[in-house]
């Protein structure tokens, strides 16, 4: 996947190393747009870490990539207030009517 997407003229990737220490410095450098990581590895059993991924990069769009069962999921990120029960049900509402567009 990786010599794929090296191949599109409007892309740049930078391969972030899961064992390096400084991984999350090399985000705050990068301020990617896309991360993706290996969800047949990693897979939704450590979404603490993709909630983290999200939380410090919520620019950014996170997709899960498992070859073994050609499946990708796409995690987003919005942050917002929510002071109120009717803040979570207007955020439930938006993300409902954005879906059926």
């Amino acid at each position: 996947m990786e010599s794929c997407l090296q191949g599109q003229p409007n892309l740049r990737v930078q391969r972030a190393n899961k064992g390096s220490t400084d991984i999350k410095e090399q985000f705050n450098v990068l301020h990617p747009d896309v991360i993706i990581f290996d969800n047949g590895e990693t897979g939704l059993g450590d979404f603490p870490g993709v909630m983290q991924l999200l939380k410090d990069n919520p620019q950014a769009l996170v997709i899960g990539l498992d070859v073994n069962s050609n499946q990708l999921t796409v995690f987003s990120s919005e942050q917002r207030a929510a002071t109120t029960a009717a803040d979570v049900i207007e955020a439930i509402l938006l993300k409902a009517h954005n879906a059926h567009e």
